[in-house]
């Protein structure tokens, strides 16, 4: 089995951005190496290089919100025995209603029901797929 077959055939997100900036300055230079679609290009890669920044740094974030909630809802069951008996219910309604809405808040959302408008898309986006588009159409 050759070297190709033996690797994944998905790419990671990270690859997937770098492999758009790669071929929007592939398409940038099939343009030529001056002229005006520099600036749009230039601007393309910068958002959305800006984009999947933005992207990690939420996503960490959200890392970090999850470990500190689940700690803190798990703090609170595991001291559940130093309440009052008589407010024992309570809390323990509480302590459930708070790991339902984490749950809820960090489960991953099921994405098949998903529907993306063509005004929400960004427009370095559109841009990005429309320089793709052509350069993909001059080699068919």
């Amino acid at each position: 089995m050759s070297a190709v077959h033996a690797t994944n055939p998905t790419m990671s997100e990270e690859q997937a951005v770098h492999l758009v900036r790669n071929s929007l300055l592939v398409a940038g230079s099939e343009m030529g190496a001056e002229g005006d679609h520099w600036p749009v290009i230039k601007t393309t890669i910068h958002s959305i290089m800006r984009d999947w920044e933005s992207l990690q740094i939420e996503r960490n974030v959200e890392a970090e919100l999850k470990t500190h909630y689940n700690a803190m809802i798990s703090n609170l069951e595991r001291n559940l025995h130093l309440c009052p008996i008589d407010l024992q219910p309570a809390a323990i309604k509480m302590i459930g209603e708070m790991r339902q809405l984490y749950q809820a808040r960090f489960e991953p959302a099921e994405m098949t029901m998903y529907v993306n408008c063509d005004a929400d898309i960004p427009i370095h986006i559109k841009r990005m797929n429309e320089i793709v588009k052509t350069l993909e159409n001059d080699y068919v």
